[in-house]
């Protein structure tokens, strides 16, 4: 769980750190997460594979691509960033300033800002853009394009990084060839209470009950508190 908990936390900084400019990314999916293996002060090098290596079983296949690029962050997409990227640099250190930041042995960075857009107002209409099963209902559906996009987006990653499996399954006769997995959005019972309220209240259909991102890394902080204190009552 503290790994899931990282990096939910590495992601959601540099979204709070982007809407915190008015920058929408505005196509939030796990091959748009960057991964970049650095040990830990007094870890070796074989910790830090083996992290890897486990955390390359517990995500999504997409989010644990093994394509690379120059920067030796990981991501199955592997594509350069726009001129907003520097936006999404949430933390000095390679590592973020959040409890339990590296614990999975990776850095975290936010990447494609393709279709990223900065806002004058508190939304922009009639822009139909995203990944399907990403993308907001009122952003598929009604061209309504605002930062609580990004929200729902994040919400499908918590999902799909506590069931360590994509949103999508394939299916020949669908539309595309994928259909969305039968148990989203609902989550395991022995999901934490918190953590599973958290994904709930990011993937709201009424998009204005979505938290910002400076709530939801404030509920992270206090989940991540939850865990760690069981760890001492186990």
């Amino acid at each position: 769980m503290d790994m899931i908990l990282d990096i939910a936390q590495g992601v959601a900084a540099a979204l709070a750190h982007l809407h915190s400019k008015n920058v929408v990314h505005g196509d939030l999916n796990p091959k748009n997460v960057l991964l970049k293996v650095v040990p830990l002060p007094g870890s070796s090098s074989s910790l830090a594979s083996a992290k890897a290596a486990a955390i390359s079983g517990l995500l999504p296949s997409k989010l644990s691509g093994a394509a690379g690029n120059g920067s030796g962050y990981r991501s199955a997409a592997g594509g350069g960033l726009a001129a907003a990227a520097a936006a999404a640099a949430a933390a000095a250190s390679q590592y973020g300033n959040y409890p339990l930041a590296g614990r999975c042995g990776f850095a975290i960075k936010v990447a494609d800002f393709g279709l990223s857009v900065k806002l004058e107002n508190s939304h922009i209409s009639g822009l139909r853009q995203g990944t399907p099963f990403y993308a907001a209902p009122e952003l598929s559906q009604m061209g309504l394009f605002s930062r609580a996009a990004d929200t729902y987006a994040f919400g499908v990653l918590l999902w799909e990084l506590y069931w360590g499996r994509p949103i999508w399954v394939p299916d020949a006769h669908a539309p595309g060839g994928y259909v969305q997995h039968a148990d989203f959005p609902f989550l395991p019972p022995d999901c934490p209470l918190e953590y599973a309220g958290l994904v709930a209240d990011c993937l709201q259909l009424k998009h204005m009950l979505r938290p910002s991102f400076d709530a939801i890394t404030t509920r992270l902080r206090s989940i991540v508190h939850s865990v760690v204190s069981s760890y001492g009552q186990a």
